[in-house]
Protein backbone atom coordinates (compact mmCIF):
# COMPACT_ATOMS: atom_id res chain seq x y z
CA UNK A 1 0.00 0.00 0.00
CA UNK A 2 2.96 2.29 0.59
CA UNK A 3 3.83 2.33 -3.11
CA UNK A 4 0.25 3.20 -4.05
CA UNK A 5 0.27 6.07 -1.56
CA UNK A 6 3.69 7.21 -2.77
CA UNK A 7 2.27 7.55 -6.28
CA UNK A 8 -0.32 9.99 -4.90
CA UNK A 9 2.21 12.09 -3.07
CA UNK A 10 3.88 13.70 -6.11
CA UNK A 11 0.68 14.67 -7.93
CA UNK A 12 0.02 18.27 -8.97
CA UNK A 13 -2.56 17.79 -11.76
CA UNK A 14 -6.14 17.22 -10.57
CA UNK A 15 -7.03 14.76 -13.32
CA UNK A 16 -3.87 12.80 -12.57
CA UNK A 17 -4.81 12.81 -8.89
CA UNK A 18 -8.27 11.48 -9.74
CA UNK A 19 -6.78 8.63 -11.76
CA UNK A 20 -4.37 7.78 -8.98
CA UNK A 21 -7.15 7.83 -6.38
CA UNK A 22 -9.16 5.44 -8.57
CA UNK A 23 -6.11 3.17 -8.74
CA UNK A 24 -5.75 3.33 -4.97
CA UNK A 25 -9.44 2.48 -4.57
CA UNK A 26 -8.98 -0.66 -6.68
CA UNK A 27 -5.90 -1.62 -4.72
CA UNK A 28 -7.71 -1.17 -1.39
CA UNK A 29 -10.68 -3.23 -2.56
CA UNK A 30 -8.34 -6.07 -3.48
CA UNK A 31 -6.50 -5.75 -0.18
CA UNK A 32 -9.80 -5.82 1.73
CA UNK A 33 -10.96 -8.96 -0.09
CA UNK A 34 -7.60 -10.63 0.56
CA UNK A 35 -7.38 -9.66 4.24
CA UNK A 36 -10.99 -10.00 5.35
CA UNK A 37 -12.94 -11.67 2.56
CA UNK A 38 -16.66 -12.05 3.00
CA UNK A 39 -17.11 -11.59 6.75
CA UNK A 40 -20.71 -12.86 6.73
CA UNK A 41 -19.62 -16.07 4.97
CA UNK A 42 -16.81 -16.59 7.50
CA UNK A 43 -19.27 -16.09 10.39
CA UNK A 44 -21.50 -18.81 8.94
CA UNK A 45 -18.54 -21.16 8.49
CA UNK A 46 -17.32 -20.71 12.06
CA UNK A 47 -20.85 -21.09 13.45
CA UNK A 48 -21.24 -24.33 11.51
CA UNK A 49 -17.93 -25.65 12.89
CA UNK A 50 -19.04 -24.80 16.44
CA UNK A 51 -22.31 -26.67 15.87
CA UNK A 52 -20.35 -29.68 14.59
CA UNK A 53 -18.20 -29.65 17.73
CA UNK A 54 -21.33 -29.38 19.89
CA UNK A 55 -22.77 -32.43 18.12
CA UNK A 56 -19.60 -34.51 18.43
CA UNK A 57 -19.78 -37.76 20.38
CA UNK A 58 -17.93 -37.15 23.68
CA UNK A 59 -16.86 -40.79 23.91
CA UNK A 60 -14.97 -40.71 20.61
CA UNK A 61 -13.23 -37.35 21.08
CA UNK A 62 -10.69 -35.97 23.54
CA UNK A 63 -12.80 -33.54 25.61
CA UNK A 64 -9.85 -31.29 26.44
CA UNK A 65 -8.98 -30.87 22.78
CA UNK A 66 -12.65 -30.35 21.94
CA UNK A 67 -12.92 -27.54 24.51
CA UNK A 68 -9.76 -25.86 23.21
CA UNK A 69 -11.04 -25.98 19.62
CA UNK A 70 -14.42 -24.65 20.67
CA UNK A 71 -12.86 -21.74 22.59
CA UNK A 72 -10.70 -20.85 19.60
CA UNK A 73 -13.72 -20.95 17.28
CA UNK A 74 -15.78 -18.85 19.69
CA UNK A 75 -12.96 -16.29 19.85
CA UNK A 76 -12.88 -16.24 16.04
CA UNK A 77 -16.66 -15.83 15.93
CA UNK A 78 -16.48 -12.92 18.39
CA UNK A 79 -13.76 -11.24 16.32
CA UNK A 80 -15.71 -11.71 13.07
CA UNK A 81 -18.88 -10.39 14.70
CA UNK A 82 -17.03 -7.25 15.78
CA UNK A 83 -15.71 -6.79 12.23
CA UNK A 84 -19.22 -7.21 10.86
CA UNK A 85 -20.64 -4.71 13.34
CA UNK A 86 -17.89 -2.25 12.47
CA UNK A 87 -18.64 -2.63 8.76
CA UNK A 88 -22.34 -1.91 9.27
CA UNK A 89 -21.57 1.07 11.50
CA UNK A 90 -19.27 2.51 8.83
CA UNK A 91 -21.85 1.89 6.11
CA UNK A 92 -24.52 3.68 8.12
CA UNK A 93 -22.23 6.68 8.62
CA UNK A 94 -21.46 6.83 4.91
CA UNK A 95 -25.15 6.62 4.09
CA UNK A 96 -25.97 9.38 6.56
CA UNK A 97 -23.22 11.59 5.13
CA UNK A 98 -24.50 11.02 1.59
CA UNK A 99 -28.20 11.39 2.31
CA UNK A 100 -28.20 13.53 5.42
CA UNK A 101 -31.08 13.69 7.82
CA UNK A 102 -33.88 14.13 5.31
CA UNK A 103 -36.59 14.55 7.90
CA UNK A 104 -34.87 17.17 10.03
CA UNK A 105 -37.22 19.97 8.93
CA UNK A 106 -40.19 17.79 9.89
CA UNK A 107 -38.74 17.12 13.35
CA UNK A 108 -37.96 20.81 13.88
CA UNK A 109 -41.53 21.75 13.01
CA UNK A 110 -42.92 19.13 15.41
CA UNK A 111 -40.59 20.35 18.16
CA UNK A 112 -41.69 23.96 17.61
CA UNK A 113 -45.37 22.98 17.73
CA UNK A 114 -44.85 21.03 20.95
CA UNK A 115 -42.97 23.95 22.49
CA UNK A 116 -45.94 26.30 21.99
Amino acid sequence: MGTEWQKLKDTTDHTDLLQRLKGLKGFLKGWNAKMFGNVYFHIQEVSKKIEELDGADPASVDLQQLLVQKRELQADLWKLSRYNESIWRQKSRVRWLKEGDRKSSFFHRVAKIRAM
